[in-house]
């Protein structure tokens, strides 16, 4: 007993003096973030049911998940280039979501009571202790590169476990292990694909949400993420020129 009272406390005293955390309270949960740069560069916004993270432009964003019991840390969530991502709660079923992610993030998860998950479209990541790198560009373009542990990844009626070594290939119509080596390659490989077919993801997306546009009744949260993955697309070709 003694034992587990001297880890919450340094767990609470960390928790308390790490320097430059802005701290959000969501039920059973705390959100700690620190953002790097002027204000310009990121968006942080409290949505009520989500709070969301947009980092415009090469900002370096860290951003940690604390349960309010004990201090236990469950996911860190790291970014230093355009990335956006949700974060929610679910207090009756102990869930956090990590939803509507887009951009180049590092998470680390560690296991706990509470269950956090990852959602991106039609695509769902289930977290045990890991930690992992993620790319997911629009058009269903996922690039998932496994450093230690394993996570769950499914589509559809897919699933696959990966674990510590293995990377993953996704988009609309494959779902495969991947031979490419490293989070480097990856992101040149996705980024190359995107950019030759933006016309085209920029028709699709148009075209999607121009359906639900058309059909008020049937808004729902695919067309929330259609905004988003549009919004995405246009910041990442918009930083391709200025570079």
């Amino acid at each position: 007993m003694k034992k587990i009272l001297i880890f919450v406390f340094v767990n609470f005293l960390y928790f308390c003096y790490s320097e430059h955390f802005e701290i959000i309270e969501k039920d059973t949960i705390l959100i700690k973030y620190f953002i790097s740069h002027n204000e310009k560069q990121y968006l942080v916004e409290d949505k009520n049911k989500f709070i969301m993270f947009k980092n415009i432009r090469n900002s370096n964003i860290l951003v940690e998940i604390y349960t309010k019991i004990n201090f236990e840390k469950l996911i860190s969530i790291k970014s230093e280039s355009l990335s956006y991502f949700e974060i929610s709660y679910n207090s009756k079923t102990n869930d956090v979501l990590l939803n509507n992610v887009f951009g180049e993030l590092e998470i680390n998860t560690n296991n706990s009571f509470y269950s956090v998950f990852l959602k991106i479209g039609d695509v769902r990541v289930t977290n045990f202790s890991s930690s992992y790198n993620i790319i997911s560009y629009p058009d269903s373009n996922f690039f998932i590169n496994v450093i230690e542990g394993k996570i769950g990844v499914k589509k559809d009626k897919k699933s696959i476990i990966l674990i510590a070594g293995e990377s993953l290939e996704i988009n609309k119509k494959d779902f495969n292990i991947s031979e490419i080596p490293d989070v480097e390659t990856g992101r040149i490989i996705l980024r190359n694909k995107v950019f030759a077919n933006y016309n085209k993801i920029k028709d699709s997306i148009n075209k999607d949400l121009n359906f639900y546009l058309r059909n008020e009744k049937d808004k729902n949260e695919q067309f929330n993420f259609l905004i988003i993955e549009n919004d995405f697309l246009k910041l990442l070709i918009d930083g391709k020129n200025i570079e």
